[in-house]
């Protein structure tokens, strides 16, 4: 794990085009897996992977 490549919640907002609570309310729900250093959440590309690809929609 490299925290150095941590994202914040702003910076995935704006790559997701969303507000930075809707990013907050995926990591308070758990739905996207972060770690808070510093009072800050820090969001890895990997977890942001991992959650944009769970929120995939299967066709039928």
């Amino acid at each position: 794990m490299n925290l150095n490549n941590g994202m914040t919640t702003e910076d995935v907002a704006k790559l997701l085009n969303v507000s930075d609570r809707t990013i907050r309310n995926y990591c308070k729900s758990k739905k996207l897996e972060h770690y808070r250093i510093a009072n800050k959440i820090v969001i890895l590309p990997e977890d942001l992977e991992k959650f944009i690809e769970s929120m995939k929609v299967k066709g039928e």
